[in-house]
């Protein structure tokens, strides 16, 4: 009886452990610096050697047309998708004057026209040449700031469905997506606003400093 006893307390001791563990990653987040996928991004996007930078040209560059590659937004997603964890990644946006950016389901459109929203597997929020900061949710969502970030962060919890934007210079939140439902892989997205085309201002990957200070 005693082997048994014991043979009991070693067994809820693993499982006990595994739980521990499994909840340790669960709240772990992962920083990490996002690539940009060149066979997403549009002919007129050019991606640093690195593919962490992008800016728009005025030539339509010869590429293939590969099936995940935007053909009228000027958009791109990230090298890597997620469909697990927590994960963090930081963009630099200083010195634009409009944007649009956050996630992208794997399984979403990437040609034609895009009508942008969780629905159609496109969690974002836009910066328009008003100055105005919108989140493109089911309905539009103005969010806000006091002032411009120069830096966004972006939190991913797959588990939860929430996708958080924040001001990661100022160390503030401006919106959460919360209560979506993945299915498939969720990608970082980009897309220039078609209003600030022009600008050779770049948006850029950065390596994104410790989010311990995200609750």
């Amino acid at each position: 009886m005693l082997g048994l006893q014991n043979e009991k307390n070693q067994l809820e001791d693993s499982v006990r452990d595994l739980q521990n563990n499994t909840d340790v990653e669960e709240n772990t987040i992962h920083a990490r610096r996002i690539t940009l996928d060149p066979n997403t991004a549009h002919p007129r996007i050019r991606l640093s050697a690195h593919n962490t930078m992008m800016i728009t040209s005025r030539e339509v560059q010869d590429v293939p047309d590969h099936p995940g590659r935007f053909d009228v937004d000027l958009a791109v997603v990230g090298t890597s998708g997620f469909s697990t964890g927590r994960h963090y990644w930081e963009v630099s946006v200083a010195g634009r004057l409009c944007y649009h950016l956050g996630v992208a389901s794997e399984s979403s459109k990437r040609k034609g026209a895009i009508m942008y929203n969780p629905t159609n597997g496109f969690w974002t929020i836009v910066l328009n040449r008003q100055g105005q900061y919108k989140a493109v949710d089911n309905s539009l969502v103005v969010i806000p700031v006091q002032t411009q970030p120069l830096i966004l962060g972006i939190l991913l919890d797959y588990k939860q469905g929430k996708i958080s934007f924040f001001d990661a210079g100022a160390r503030t939140h401006m919106y959460s997506f919360v209560g979506q439902r993945f299915t498939d892989k969720i990608y970082p997205f980009i897309n220039f606003c078609v209003d600030d085309v022009e600008s050779q201002t770049p948006i850029v990957s950065l390596s994104p400093r410790s989010p311990d200070w995200i609750k």
